[in-house]
C-alpha cells in the first residue's frame, strides 16, 4: 500500500517507522530537512521536503497516487 504521511514530527516518525516495517510503500512530507533526514536514515521511506498544504509539494510526493494520506 502506498501511504503519505504529512508530518515528521514524534507521530510521523512513529506511523512512518511501523509502516515502513510491515513493508508498505511511505513517502513522508515536512518542511525541516533536519527531520527528514533523521526518519529517512531509520526507516526505509522516501522524503519530500515543503508544506503539505502546497500542492505542488503534494504533486511531487505523488498524493493522487496514494492509498491512504495521514496527516500528522
Amino acid at each position: 500500500m502506498k501511504v503519505i504521511i504529512a508530518g515528521a514530527g514524534k507521530s510521523g516518525f512513529a506511523v512512518a517507522q511501523t509502516l515502513s516495517q510491515e513493508g508498505h510503500d511511505i513517502t513522508v512530507i515536512d518542511g525541516d530537512q533536519k527531520l527528514l533526514s533523521e526518519v529517512s536514515s531509520l526507516a526505509d521511506v522516501i522524503t519530500v521536503e515543503g508544506d503539505s498544504t502546497i500542492f505542488a509539494v503534494l504533486r511531487k510526493a505523488s498524493v493522487r497516487k496514494c492509498d491512504l494520506f495521514i496527516a500528522v
